[in-house]
């Protein structure tokens, strides 16, 4: 991380002196949401305790896919590490001070110091590994504290949700895309379930390389080029013959419900709606 850190200062609790806890357990939730205002808190916390920073945005479809897997990960480990998700919208400081590029974006906060974990929606295996490693440097440096309270204010996995994540672990996604199917005929209004789908056919479509303007499109988005994305399925939904445009309008939606990049959603948007009516 630079040393430069915005209105936030990541650094600043590195001099002060954090009591030493009389017992092995420190009171706090499993996940909390973390502001501005109680960002030194956090800070200070991670002194006892490891700090798993989840930074999201309610417009990112990934972030929706990740959280629900952090959580539930965060309530297996029975406060071993606290979850602390933050709202880069309602907190741009706290963004700032974490110079992030892109949602979601992990981080861990140990003894004061911030260490980037990774970007992006990851597998659960993966993320459990992740997790171990981030333990295991927490009792090399003697930061083994635990929480004593249980998660804050989180709503439990729905049930169709927990299959959902089942099917998708044991990497049956063709079951999974036909429960999200169902759930999504369901509640057609629940933009989670759609972005989660959007992800699953978006990550199958990037293991068949293609030069047409559809791959194009997925591959510049994995690449993070989100506007690029955009602009060549805009593009080719003019020049598409009218029985053809469907499919990249559908497409382009897709894409919004997925992307990272809130201002070349808002550009896209507008021109799609432009040239739709």
């Amino acid at each position: 991380m630079a040393d430069q850190y915005g209105a936030v200062e990541l650094n600043k609790t590195e001099s002060q002196n954090v009591a030493t806890p009389t017992a092995d357990t420190v009171e706090g939730p499993w996940i909390t949401d973390v502001t501005e205002a109680t960002f030194d808190q956090m800070v200070a916390l991670s002194m006892q305790v490891p700090v798993v920073l989840d930074l999201w945005a309610t417009w990112c479809g990934p972030c929706k896919q990740l959280s629900p897997v952090l959580e539930d990960l965060a309530n297996q480990y029975q406060g071993r590490f606290q979850l602390a998700k933050v709202d880069i919208d309602a907190n741009p400081a706290v963004a700032k001070a974490f110079q992030v590029q892109s949602v979601p974006a992990v981080f861990l906060m140990l003894g004061g110091r911030p260490m980037p974990l990774f970007t992006g929606a990851q597998p659960r295996d993966q993320i459990r590994a992740v997790l171990e490693q981030v333990l295991q440097m927490a009792e090399k440096s003697g930061v083994t504290m635990r929480l004593s309270g249980g998660g804050e204010g989180d709503a439990p996995l729905s049930p169709e949700q927990q299959e959902i994540n089942a099917l998708i672990e044991v990497g049956d996604i063709a079951g999974a895309k036909h429960q999200l199917q169902k759930v999504i005929e369901a509640n057609p209004s629940d933009e989670s379930y759609k972005a989660q789908l959007a992800e699953l056919e978006w990550q199958e479509r990037l293991q068949k390389a293609g030069d047409d303007p559809l791959s194009r499109a997925d591959q510049m988005l994995a690449a993070g080029n989100d506007a690029a994305a955009f602009d060549t399925l805009l593009e080719a939904l003019v020049a598409a013959q009218p029985e053809d445009k469907d499919q990249y309008r559908a497409r382009i939606v897709e894409l919004f419900r997925l992307s990272t990049d809130k201002k070349a959603v808002t550009k896209a948007r507008t021109r799609l709606a432009t040239l739709l009516f």
